[in-house]
């Protein structure tokens, strides 16, 4: 059963993800490049040094626009998203790379991540800032138990 507060978002991101192609003519305009704060402290903090050995994971991962970034730095990269239409993009994005994972996963029940196993940097783009205030806690617990004692979280 999907939380009510869920429903109606999960109807915004069915609509904005079933038809990729259209998605700026019907003013649904996420870019197709990483953002430009992501790439910088990618920059900024040496990130993309020795990335063959280094997992990534991108919560709220969309249609994979900023796992494509790091994917071809080198990043081992998951993505996980609620909207299964996303990763249904994601899933056609990244068709046979077996360095790419992905998880439908509402990361507001506790533990979702726990499978996943721990992590070199996680990045959140946006994904916080939508969740209400009795789910913060289960997802910054969440997010806070997939990365590795040396890892980092980015969110934009």
């Amino acid at each position: 059963m999907k939380k009510e507060h869920l429903i109606n978002e999960l109807a915004f991101y069915r609509k904005a993800f079933s038809n990729n192609e259209k998605r700026r003519e019907r003013k649904f305009s996420w870019e197709y490049a990483p953002s430009r704060s992501v790439v910088d402290i990618v920059k900024k903090n040496k990130l993309a040094k020795n990335t063959s050995a280094k997992r990534i994971l991108d919560v709220g991962c969309g249609d994979g626009r900023h796992m494509e970034y790091f994917r071809k730095l080198g990043f081992e990269v998951w993505g996980v998203d609620f909207s299964k239409e996303a990763i249904k993009l994601c899933r056609k994005r990244f068709r046979g790379d077996k360095k790419v994972h992905l998880k439908i996963a509402d990361l507001t029940v506790k533990n979702i991540l726990k499978d996943l196993g721990a992590f070199d940097i996680v990045i959140d783009w946006s994904v916080l800032d939508h969740i209400r205030s009795q789910y913060k806690k289960t997802y910054l617990e969440n997010v806070k138990g997939a990365i590795k004692s040396h890892g980092v979280y980015h969110f934009f």
